[in-house]
Formats: C-alpha cells, sequence, structure tokens
C-alpha cells in the first residue's frame, strides 16, 4: 500500500509538471507569434499561434489572438488572390475561434473589441460580417457603457456605412465622456464638413 501511494504521489507530480511544461511551450509559442503579429508579421505569426492554440485549446486569449491573424490573413489573400479555398478556410477558422474565445469569456471587453476587429478585416470580403461588427460593437457599448473608445468605435463604424446622423450623435456622446478625444474631435469635424 505504501509503495502504491508513494507511485501515485509521483506519477500524479510527473502528470502535473508535464502539463506544466506544456502550457510554457504554449505561452512562449503565444508571445511569439503576438509579437510576429504586432510587426505585421501575419503569415510567420500563424503557426506560432496555432502550436499555441493546439497545446490549450481551451484558452481564450490563443483562440483570441489567432482568430485575428487569421481574420488578416482572409483579408490579405482575399485582397491579393482571392484564392476562394484558403479564403473560406481561414474565414471559418477565425469565426470559429472567435466565437470559441468570446464563449469561454462572453464579459471580456478585450475580446470583443477584437472581434469587432476581426469581423471588421472579414467584411472586407464579404459585406454579410458588417452586422457581426456591428453586433461586436453593441456588446462592447453594453460591457463598458463609460469606454470612450467603444463609443468613438461604433461612430467610425457608422460613418463608414453611411448613417451619419448616428454618427454625428454618438461622437457627441463620446465627447461628453472624453472631452480631449481627439480622434472623435477630428471624425466629428469630417463628418461635419461633408454635411456643409
Amino acid at each position: 500500500m505504501k509503495y502504491f501511494l508513494i507511485s501515485l504521489i509521483f506519477l500524479t507530480g510527473l502528470f502535473l509538471e508535464w502539463n506544466l511544461y506544456l502550457r510554457w511551450q504554449a505561452d512562449i509559442s503565444y508571445n511569439t507569434g503576438k509579437t510576429l503579429n504586432a510587426d505585421q508579421k501575419m503569415l510567420d505569426a500563424y503557426p506560432y499561434l496555432n502550436s499555441a492554440v493546439d497545446a490549450v485549446p481551451d484558452e481564450p486569449t490563443f483562440l483570441n489572438e489567432l482568430a485575428y491573424n487569421q481574420a488578416v490573413l482572409a483579408s490579405a489573400i482575399f485582397a491579393q488572390t482571392k484564392e476562394a479555398t484558403t479564403v473560406a478556410q481561414l474565414t471559418q477558422l477565425a469565426i470559429e475561434n472567435s466565437n470559441k474565445a468570446v464563449s469561454i469569456s462572453p464579459n471580456s471587453l478585450p475580446f470583443w473589441k477584437d472581434r469587432l476587429k476581426i469581423f471588421f478585416q472579414l467584411s472586407s470580403i464579404d459585406e454579410k460580417y458588417n452586422s457581426e461588427v456591428l453586433t461586436a460593437i453593441n456588446k462592447g457599448e453594453t460591457l463598458a457603457p463609460t469606454d470612450a473608445k467603444v463609443h468613438y468605435l461604433k461612430a467610425w463604424i457608422l460613418e463608414r456605412a453611411g448613417k451619419t446622423e448616428e454618427a454625428v450623435k454618438i461622437l457627441q456622446e463620446t465627447l461628453v465622456l472624453k472631452p480631449d478625444y481627439y480622434d472623435a474631435k477630428i471624425l466629428l469635424e469630417k463628418i461635419e464638413k461633408t454635411q456643409k
């Protein structure tokens, strides 16, 4: 019995150490991929991010970063070659990974902000994703009603969609929340100039 308990403790410790090692390797891959993403080296980042998600498939931060990478790659491939099969695969993977990330952490504002960027990239492939952009920004607005950047992004999206009256109203609300918000002031001035 004594040897059995010692063996069980040893095996449990070994399992925990191995699991920790795998997570550490996944974290290294994630950080490398995230750095490459930030440097706009999306193609180089893809295998690192994919490796991180393969090792730890339930980590929403890894899924989120991979989804953004896949959306940017899909958009770039579509713009350059219009290779339908690759674009469709990357688009589907980006949506699935983003869905997993927000289902694991449904109240994470950074994930919803990134989801907006993901679907914004995908909307350059197909306009049907514009509704998902607005869904993401509305969720962000619900999660952080006083976040001026969320309001600004909503106004920016509405302005792009030609809904300038709504955009102006939201930009005015944004400037009440943060009176020195430079980007909001510039966008409001731009819209007001085009309306005259």
